[in-house]
């Protein structure tokens, strides 16, 4: 009996070898099927936009690939993720947005490199509530002027008012985000009266339009569509409205 096993074993390893030396030459070594991915070749931020240096493709079994899966990395160039995403995971369609799409909310809108700042509107400072998002407005602040500061510490006192008020054109060409809590991405076919108006600043623009806030008032002035064109941002005060200089 124990001969038997002997030689059913050494008869199972003859077949095998025979059997790889017929597929060897016939060039169908059995292999399994594989399937090139898109993985992550780095962290990957949640809402990120994509760049290529951050995807590779790796094969994977076919019948480990998520039915999600990225195959085509190009296609997924300026796309971002709703979440996260480790090194080495796999890239899931479903987990990718579009900026600008309502999936991606509110931050979706804000362009790359620029921050959304709100401010009050009334009626005469929010263009009467013609203003509406993607719209461009520039934005003139007015300051109640004081005297130098070293002439209140001479006195050990508050600084005085002059009398005068300075006017500048602080910023120009700016984008609309949102009115009230109205954006792009909700905005209905009938506007209500807003009290709020988000615009798109660079963050040293928003400094200054804060600090601005801060000592002044703001007013908005609403740009006829294609007008992209600026003018020197200079300042006037009440003296030389009223000619005294």
């Amino acid at each position: 009996m124990k001969k038997i096993y002997i030689l059913a074993a050494v008869l199972a390893v003859v077949t095998g070898i025979l059997a790889f030396i017929w597929f060897t030459r016939q060039g169908q070594v059995p292999q399994e099927d594989m399937v090139s991915v898109v993985v992550a070749a780095t962290d990957i931020p949640s809402r990120m936009p994509i760049t290529r240096d951050m995807l590779v493709l790796r094969d994977l079994p076919a019948d480990a690939v998520h039915p999600q899966a990225a195959v085509d990395p190009d296609a997924l160039v300026g796309l971002m993720p709703n979440g996260p995403i480790l090194k080495d995971e796999t890239i899931l369609l479903g987990r990718l947005i579009r900026p600008g799409e309502k999936a991606a909310g509110f931050t979706g809108l804000i362009p790359a490199g620029r921050r959304a700042f709100t401010l009050f509107v009334d009626e005469m400072s929010g263009v009467a509530n013609l203003i509406r998002p993607g719209d461009r407005v520039d934005v003139y602040i007015s300051v109640a002027a004081v005297e130098p500061a070293e002439a209140a510490a001479a006195r050990d006192e508050q600084r005085n008012p002059t009398g005068r008020t300075f006017s500048r054109l602080l910023l120009q060409d700016i984008e609309v985000l949102a009115i009230g809590s109205k954006s792009a991405i909700s905005l209905a076919s009938e506007i209500e009266p807003y009290q709020s108006v988000t615009l798109a600043l660079l963050p040293g623009e928003g400094n200054q339009l804060n600090l601005a806030l801060v000592e002044g008032r703001a007013r908005l002035v609403l740009r006829p569509v294609g007008d992209a064109g600026t003018v020197p941002g200079v300042s006037e005060n009440t003296d030389d409205l009223l000619g005294f200089r």
